[in-house]
């Protein structure tokens, strides 16, 4: 018998353009938020491409009432002019799903970086910089390609970056925020609207020794970023649509001459995500493709203000 919590889903599918406001919807269900802020496309059979319907997904520590999800997210379609399909509850089994994560979290070399989960005890490489993570419910453990495509950006910019004023928006895990403290030992701030992953990173900031340069706070998009604040560096690994959004707000944060990450974005997103930025005043300095298995190619643009 395990002593595991009894977790339950709510799971439907969607179409992107519905994603963040569904999002919200079922966040008001789940303390523990396991993949909303995650959600992938979902497969179509005899398609090379990923679908325009995305998967959505919370993981609730109670068992959420199905009338109230249901008219909740019926008053949300009904608002966005959508027909939704039907929404599914399940009840998880009862196993220890923090061992299952760790089956599934080898070691990630990108550039210098070297991200390990907490229990592993494989032997970093020399000259690498190593990093270790919890497993726990936050998206962005380094082991998405659009996480690692963010890094190898960043091993290469902060070569030349001596303590650059850092945000990451989205931080999931916190792990672009180490990796930057951990390289030029300045304060970075990051923030995320899912509170699972505000905790995370305080934790694993902590546990990398790095609590004094990593704040972490929750936030939706810039929110309860300082409004004065500018930035040398933005990190932004979320989604294209996002990206897009918070395009105008994300160029007046940037010092003259700041740089952007941008990642979280399908291959066939990359030209309106790359389009809203220049006409914001932002050039490519830098495209990253990592190559994926399941979804083709995830790009991470590097994108400087000005000069």
């Amino acid at each position: 018998m395990t002593d595991a919590p009894q977790l339950w889903k709510i799971h439907l599918v969607a179409p992107e353009a519905a994603y963040e406001a569904l999002e919200a919807v079922l966040s008001d269900f789940g303390s523990v938020s396991a993949q909303t802020g995650a959600a992938e496309p979902h497969s179509d059979p005899g398609n090379d491409r990923p679908a325009e319907d995305w998967r959505i997904e919370t993981i609730c520590e109670t068992e959420p009432d199905v009338s109230a999800v249901t008219l909740a997210l019926a008053g949300a379609a009904r608002h966005l002019g959508l027909q939704l399909g039907e929404v599914h509850i399940e009840k998880l089994p009862q196993i220890d799903w923090l061992a299952e994560n760790r089956k599934g979290f080898p070691p990630v070399r990108a550039g210098r970086f070297f991200v390990r989960a907490t229990f592993d005890e494989t032997s970093p490489p020399p000259g690498s910089l190593a990093l270790t993570l919890d497993a726990g419910p936050a998206f962005g453990s380094g082991r998405h390609d659009t996480t690692r495509g963010c890094l190898l950006a960043l091993d290469r910019l902060l070569n030349r970056m001596a303590r650059p004023r850092t945000l990451d928006l989205g931080c999931g895990s916190g792990i672009l925020a180490l990796a930057v403290a951990a390289r030029r030992k300045c304060n970075v701030l990051a923030v995320d609207n899912d509170p699972w992953a505000v905790r995370n990173t305080r934790a694993n900031a902590k546990a990398n020794k790095l609590g004094r340069f990593v704040r972490a706070g929750l936030s939706h998009g810039f929110s309860r970023v300082p409004r004065a604040a500018r930035y040398d560096l933005i990190c932004a690994n979320i989604l294209a649509k996002p990206l897009k959004s918070l395009a105008p707000t994300l160029a007046r944060r940037l010092a003259p001459g700041g740089i952007v990450v941008l990642s979280g974005l399908l291959d066939r997103q990359e030209a309106a995500v790359r389009a809203a930025y220049r006409t914001q005043g932002l050039r490519l300095v830098r495209r990253i493709r990592v190559p994926s298995k399941d979804w083709g190619v995830w790009p991470t643009l590097v994108m400087r203000r000005g000069r």
